[in-house]
């Protein structure tokens, strides 16, 4: 199992040798590459290059928001008073020196759109404290220079991530590092999250980071991994339904050592983030962001902002809030798939390996996230990355017409297909419901593999390994 999931040092080392003099680049011996993995490699750098490239066409009003925001003495920033002060300290004003600069153009952006949506002059504060406790420890005051150093690391983590990924699910070294540089480009989410300069990027790495540690079979690990979910989860909160969808599914295979070990390196994390909160801002930031808690959750954004959520697009149309019934509906199904094991018939064995169906409830809960949140801005399915990969898998394996069904299903993700719908209707409503019927199907096919994960066919052969769960989806 832990052939698929190296690093990039371990995994682009095979036989197959180059026949060049002994190179070494940081450290690496370009030497022993064979040469499509070395022809890969290369192409992955020139796609790193190219998007971050054009990323800095971007002034980035996402990371201006908690680069601003963490460098103030505002103590609540996220109360009406605190906000309005934020805003009398951040925004320049009209005529200002400096309006070509990029932090100057991100403040009046954000500005703009903050006043619009709050109706008052502020700037609408919602990242957590430990996000802003980030952006406190390596913020300067050199915004051109934090900002390009972000970029980097955003793209570091999105294309480590996506190699990662795609060795998990079976992809060559090659094909990983192709598919890596391919949906930089191709993938409207990514466009997108590099656009506003988001976080999806580093919390993708988060959860990658959450399975590696999962192929390791040690209680460290898993107190390690639990960590890091917590943290994640602390850092952003809008992926704290994947922590529901892994215990559902550790549930489901009676794995009850591991989901208490899981469980206390959680606490850690979570002490961890209140720690460093109340050190890097204030002992009361927690206790303030959760008093405006309820009112990000009843806040609905318009589709005209960019917000895709399957609910908005009921609530606008049918002027019915579906948001509750969503969630249900979808940890209903994705119970009765983790939970499986607990009922079949013929039940997967106890013993046999768990991270098979891990990977699975990450990818159907990534998933899930998109369909049933209040809030889904585009550059958030980025974080159904396992779940797209999965289907991508699929493609590869089903042949014929089936193949080429799920690839047209997964199409309206594509930047090109967005942009064409939105211009065909002059609205965002056909690229948004486009786009969910695109996650429905992500999720249906995760849930469907993990369902079939959890029992055994009637020979008497196990559905849980690895090479029907996730290479042989369905």
């Amino acid at each position: 199992m832990e052939a698929y999931c190296g690093c990039w040092s371990s995994l682009i080392r095979s036989s197959g040798r180059i026949a060049a003099p002994h190179v070494t680049v940081n450290g690496m011996d370009l030497s022993t590459l064979r040469r499509p993995e070395a022809a890969g490699i290369v192409l992955a750098m020139a796609a790193f290059a190219m998007l971050y490239t054009l990323a800095l066409k971007s002034p980035g009003i996402d990371f201006w928001r908690p680069w601003a925001t963490s460098r103030t003495a505002v103590v609540d920033v996220y109360s009406r008073a605190g906000r309005e002060r934020l805003y009398q300290l951040v925004v320049p004003p009209p005529g200002a020196k400096g309006s070509t600069s990029r932090e100057h153009r991100a403040a009046v952006q954000a500005a703009a759109l903050d006043v619009a949506f709050l109706g008052y002059r502020g700037i609408d504060v919602v990242q957590p404290p430990l996000f802003l406790s980030v952006f406190r420890v390596f913020s300067t005051d050199n915004y051109e220079r934090d900002y390009r150093w972000f970029l980097a690391v955003s793209l570091v983590c999105f294309f480590t991530a996506v190699y990662v990924l795609g060795r998990i699910v079976g992809f060559s070294v090659l094909f990983a590092l192709v598919t890596a540089s391919a949906l930089g480009f191709v993938l409207g989410a990514e466009v997108s999250t590099l656009d506003v300069g988001n976080v999806n990027n580093i919390q993708l790495a988060l959860v990658v980071a959450f399975l590696l540690l999962q192929l390791r079979s040690s209680t460290w690990a898993d107190v390690a991994s639990g960590a890091v979910l917590a943290l994640g989860i602390a850092f952003k909160p809008n992926i704290a339904l994947l922590a529901v969808a892994i215990g559902l599914t550790w549930a489901g295979c009676r794995l009850w050592r591991k989901t208490l070990t899981v469980g206390a390196g959680f606490a850690l994390g979570a002490l961890l983030a209140l720690g460093l909160s109340a050190m890097l801002l204030s002992s009361s930031a927690w206790r303030n962001w959760l008093a405006v808690v309820p009112e990000l959750l009843g806040s609905v954004q318009p589709l005209e902002y960019g917000n895709i959520a399957v609910s908005a697009i009921i609530l606008e149309q049918w002027d019915f809030d579906s948001s509750l019934i969503l969630i249900a509906v979808g940890l209903v199904a994705l119970a009765a798939a983790a939970l499986r094991p607990l009922w079949a018939l013929h039940p997967a064995p106890a013993d046999a390996p768990a991270f098979d169906r891990t990977f699975l409830g990450v990818a159907s809960g990534s998933a899930l996230i998109m369909l049933s949140s209040r809030l889904v801005w585009e550059h958030y399915v980025v974080l159904a990355m396992p779940a797209l990969l999965l289907v991508v898998r699929g493609i590869m394996d089903q042949g014929g017409a089936r193949s080429w069904a799920l690839a047209l299903a997964i199409t309206p993700l594509s930047l090109g297909c967005i942009i064409v719908l939105k211009f065909i209707t002059g609205t965002c409503v056909l690229a948004a419901n486009a786009m969910n019927v695109s996650l429905l199907v992500l999720f249906g096919w995760a849930l469907g593999c993990l369902w079939r994960s959890g029992a055994r066919h009637k020979d008497g052969t196990s559905c849980r390994g690895r090479s029907t769960a996730i290479q042989q989806p369905l």
